[in-house]
This record gives C-alpha cells, structure tokens and sequence, in this order.
C-alpha cells in the first residue's frame, strides 16, 4: 500500500514539473498572401501586422526569399514585439523592369524557432518612354475624309460642266 502511495506521489509531482516545462508560442501576420500590381514608374508602399498573443516578449527579425528581394525593401527588418503589442513592419516596392516577381517575407521570432511567413507576387507593367514631342499632323482619318470631300467636288464640277456644254 505505501508503495503505491509512493508511485502516485511521485506520478503526480512529476506531472507538475512537465506541465509547467509545457509552454506555447504564438504567432500572428496578416495578410498572409498579397498581391501588388505597380507601373514601373511608381513607387507602392505596403505594411504587413505582426501581433504578439503570448505573455513574453518577442524579438522578431524579417528576411525576402524569392525574386521579390531585387525589389522590395523593408524599412524596419527588426524590432521587439512586447505582449499583446501590435506593430506593422513597413516595406517599399520599386522597380523600373516590368514582370512578375514573387517571393515571400519571412518572421523569425528570435526566442523560439517560430517562422511566418506572407506570399507576395508582385506585377510589374511597364509604360512605354516617349521620346521627343508629338507630331503634329494630320491622322489617317482626317485626311481620308478630305480626300473624299475633295473628290465629290470635283465629281459635282465635272458633271456639272458636261451637262453645260451639251445645251
């Protein structure tokens, strides 16, 4: 009998060492998949949110994998999270090449060897350069039109000249 009181005890001390050892990190990044689609004049600005859930602070360091990393530029790869802290982690996008870039933004959490991460494709058009001013002159519509005026003219003249000389 006092050894299964023994065997019990020591069960449930145990079981309590265990539980506290037990302990869960969370993590928050929205919006997991974007989609940006830019001229290659522009410069487009966009944020991710991070939020710690859990009750300790956080370290959270950023990384691009992918094509996306010639044209996008965190403002702030590293900062502390403190509990129940919401933050967005800024990022620039410019490039002056047109296509499709995609990749994806990658959350370390320093603490623990947690990694988020949010898909981003990027569509890049490009917009056609002018060079030198416009011309200046006629289009194509406008001078068929006065052809065409000009040749009934001379239609009515003609018809009306060979309907004069036979009287």
């Amino acid at each position: 009998m006092n050894q299964k009181i023994y065997s019990i005890l020591i069960l449930v001390i145990f079981s309590l060492i265990l539980f506290n050892s037990a302990s869960a990190i969370l993590g928050y990044l929205r919006p997991a998949i974007m989609k940006i689609r830019l001229n290659t004049t522009d410069t487009v600005e966009r944020s991710l949110t991070i939020k710690n859930v859990n009750n300790v602070t956080i370290v959270v360091n950023s990384s691009i994998s992918g094509n996306i990393s010639e044209i996008i530029t965190i403002k702030n790869p590293s900062f502390e999270l403190l509990p129940n802290e919401t933050k967005t982690m800024d990022f620039v996008t410019k490039t002056d090449k047109p296509g499709v870039y995609s990749g994806q933004i990658i959350l370390t959490y320093n603490n623990e060897p947690i990694q988020l991460t949010s898909d981003i494709t990027v569509i890049a058009i490009g917009t056609p350069k002018t060079t030198g001013s416009p011309k200046k002159g006629m289009d194509t519509n406008t001078v068929l039109i006065i052809a065409t005026v000009i040749i009934v003219i001379i239609a009515i003249l003609f018809f009306k000249n060979k309907r004069g000389s036979k009287k």
